[in-house]
């Protein structure tokens, strides 16, 4: 794992990463390239979440090649929509691993205009996690989905009963979620990262359902 919070992190510490030949281990994995739209490409990018979350944690760094897992040079993501590119992450990880996981991402841009994508992935104590065997469409996370940004957010937030002891039971709520009149939990301390030259790029932050913990964006 990069040494520092992750809204620090920039591309100065991933070219350390690389004279450092610091390689793969229990909390860190480089990817050249982002998961492709092939079963394969998921399964092995919700296994790396699953697995990370069931030990220590750990930095999936996309956009950065390695070779026998050591880092040799950062190659850029190539999206010209990391926010996009974001979101889908969070569609596959909240309908693909079970129980859900909590993680953060963060877009480092680099000074020549290329972009890492870091998706840290917190210790968990809900475990074990697996990829979901479901296809998307049956998962529970998935329920309900309707057309458009709400209800993509509304499925990332499903939580698949990790606090309920009960099938069907509505968990309390967690810290960092504030019930809200309509029913709806709200993420607090949220933060967006500015955007600027090596200073990275932050998605917005995500508005939860009520059994919601989500993805946190940096």
């Amino acid at each position: 794992m990069i040494p520092k919070p992750l809204e620090e992190v920039s591309e100065i510490d991933v070219q350390l990463l690389i004279s450092d030949a610091a390689a793969e281990g229990k909390t860190i994995d480089y990817k050249q390239a982002l998961p492709g739209n092939s079963d394969a490409d998921k399964k092995e990018f919700l296994a790396d979440i699953s697995s990370f979350a069931n030990t220590a944690g750990g930095d999936l760094v996309f956009g950065v090649a390695e070779s026998q897992g050591v880092p040799t040079e950062i190659t850029g993501i190539g999206t010209a929509d990391p926010d996009l590119a974001i979101r889908r992450l969070d569609s596959l990880i909240a309908a693909g691993v079970d129980p859900r996981v909590r993680y953060t991402t963060r877009i480092v841009e680099c000074r020549d205009t290329r972009r890492i994508l870091v998706v840290r992935v917190e210790r968990s104590w809900a475990g074990p996690h697996s990829a979901a065997s479901r296809k998307s469409s049956e998962h529970p996370a998935w329920r309900g989905l309707s057309a458009g940004h709400g209800g993509i957010c509304a499925a990332m937030g499903f939580d698949v009963g990790r606090d309920a002891g009960v099938a069907g039971q509505r968990p309390a709520p967690r810290s960092g979620l504030e019930p809200q009149r309509n029913g709806t939990l709200v993420a607090q301390g949220h933060e967006n990262a500015g955007r600027g030259a090596g200073s990275g790029a932050g998605a917005p932050p995500h508005w939860f359902s009520p059994e919601g913990s989500g993805p946190r964006h940096r």
